[in-house]
């Protein structure tokens, strides 16, 4: 794993914790919280919690009203919002054709990206909504 992974006592594991609905905040914390850097640790931290007969849930931009995305009692959060790149695909011309972009991205600091670029995405207008 080369992702941070922070566990209940660690300092910065509240804070790792908090998701877009304080209401939910408390209810349900995990035990873990993974920050993956790349697919191979999404993949190991879900081969772990399988392994170790834990509940987990994967997260990127904390933002889920529910608070579905940052609460699994006693779980795992596996937090891909480190997971963003972005690689674009160009015509001969130049212009952009497509694109293969990491999960990580919030829909603001994706539609600036693409649009520095030269390329737009039809995106939710929540700038914290996460795109995983």
């Amino acid at each position: 794993m080369t992702g941070l992974v922070l566990q209940a006592g660690d300092p910065s594991f509240e804070q790792s914790t908090k998701g877009f609905n304080a209401a939910h905040h408390k209810n349900d914390p995990p035990r873990y919280v993974v920050f993956c850097q790349d697919s191979e640790d999404v993949s190991n931290a879900v081969v772990w919690a399988r392994d170790n007969s834990m509940p987990f849930r994967v997260r990127c931009g904390r933002h889920d009203y529910e608070g579905f995305s940052s609460t699994v009692k006693d779980g795992l959060i596996i937090d891909v919002s480190e997971l963003s790149w972005m690689k674009v695909f160009r015509n001969e011309d130049g212009t952009p054709e497509s694109a293969e972009i990491g999960t990580g991205f919030g829909m603001l600091d994706l539609s600036e990206k693409l649009w520095r670029v030269g390329a737009s995405l039809p995106l939710a207008t929540g700038a914290s909504v996460g795109l995983g």
